[in-house]
């Protein structure tokens, strides 16, 4: 698909699946930072393999992606940069900011070139890319109010005016579906979700099992999951959006304990076949576990993490795969990553040295791989891809 947006066709080239050549072993394979960077954020994998992130060090923080390989920083004589998303394709979708006034400014790039969107005054602005090059603009007016649109196949499609404050950023769907939250002048929170051709499909109804709805993630369906608590108990909850009713989402019912979908920035809390991944706790002071929630069924993917111990999730992939880093105690030196998939399997990540320092950040949305980070208090992060997982006792434990 060539998406067009603001007149310009963005055309990128495909990455290749596997990962190029690098430093490793095995299924692994290491990825190389830019000159004087070291610490990395935001990590992230498209279906086709590109790797991207946000680099800090020594002159700033950029946006680089991986491809074939090779590391490339966006627009590297900005102040700064950010990656939001990527497509499939390689087109690249976050903001920059100039030297001059450091405000961020939307933007999506097809190698090298840079297309300009939505500034708008003195007011940051962002742009995201869904898989097949759909983009999304959130800006802002002077007075803070939100302005949002889409561009699909060469058409804008305003979805906020510029008439009311946004609560919160919206969130962009790997199809192109845009969840948004608008508030009304007595401070209520009215939730939409609209189509890639900018079309509304759902204006979400209250619910009067759940505090404030903190939107978090959507599927290729319209499938919504939110951060939210049952204003009965103030106890945290998961609230689906299902595309005709809501659902509560909860890990452990009865034991009083939190259930949230935490991880990263931009991590994926819900996947195509409508299956959740979140953090549970076992009781009011109980350990976190990580979960699988599948229509009603709930798998603790985690049960060997006792008190005194943690887990983080790094998201579910649309194989039903669940990523996250298990840790025994508080310290990150007892954490290792771990893949579970829909059969129960287990695989831990070796990363590029020991396993305790592989850390994972996300999974590949359709394929058996996940990327992350090796670190080390005294040492830059490293950034790794791993493929092929396996089960534990088939040689990858």
């Amino acid at each position: 698909m060539v998406a067009v947006v603001a007149g310009v066709a963005l055309v990128g080239a495909a990455a290749p699946v596997a990962a190029a050549p690098g430093g490793g072993h095995g299924g692994v394979r290491e990825l190389p930072l830019p000159n004087g960077k070291t610490w990395v954020s935001g990590l992230h994998s498209t279906g086709s393999g590109i790797v991207y992130g946000d680099v800090s060090g020594a002159g700033g923080t950029y946006g680089v992606v991986w491809e074939r390989g090779r590391a490339r920083v966006i627009e590297a004589s900005a102040a700064d940069s950010r990656i939001e998303s990527v497509s499939e394709d390689g087109v690249v979708a976050g903001s920059y900011s100039t030297h001059g006034d450091g405000v961020p400014r939307a933007a999506v790039w097809v190698g090298e070139r840079r297309v300009d969107l939505g500034l708008r005054g003195s007011r940051p602005s962002v742009a995201r890319v869904d898989r097949d090059g759909d983009v999304l603009v959130t800006s802002y007016t002077e007075e803070a109010y939100g302005v949002v649109s889409v561009w699909h196949k060469g058409r804008e499609h305003v979805l906020a005016n510029g008439t009311a404050y946004l609560a919160g950023d919206p969130v962009f769907g790997p199809a192109g579906h845009t969840l948004i939250g608008t508030m009304a002048a007595d401070g209520g929170v009215t939730y939409r979700i609209w189509d890639a051709r900018g079309r509304l499909v759902a204006e979400l109804p209250q619910d009067e099992r759940f505090g404030y709805l903190r939107p978090h993630s959507i599927n290729s369906r319209g499938q919504a999951v939110f951060d939210t608590f049952s204003p009965g108990s103030a106890r945290a909850v998961v609230a689906l959006w299902d595309g005709r009713a809501w659902v509560e989402v909860v890990g452990f019912p009865g034991s009083g304990g939190d259930t949230h979908l935490g991880g990263y920035e931009g991590t994926r809390a819900i996947n195509d076949d409508g299956e959740v991944g979140a953090v549970a706790g076992l009781g009011p002071s109980g350990p976190n576990h990580v979960i699988r929630w599948r229509a009603g069924v709930v798998t603790d993917l985690s049960p060997d993490v006792a008190a005194g111990g943690y887990a983080v999730i790094a998201g579910i992939n649309d194989r039903g795969d669940v990523g996250f880093r298990a840790c025994t105690d508080t310290t990150w030196l007892s954490c290792r990553s771990r893949v579970v998939d829909r059969k129960g399997r287990t695989t831990v990540l070796r990363g590029l040295t020991e396993p305790h320092l592989a850390g994972i950040d996300d999974l590949v949305p359709n394929r058996s791989a996940a990327v992350g980070r090796t670190f080390a208090d005294d040492a830059p992060d490293r950034v790794f891809t791993e493929q092929g997982l396996g089960p534990i006792g088939s040689g990858r434990s």
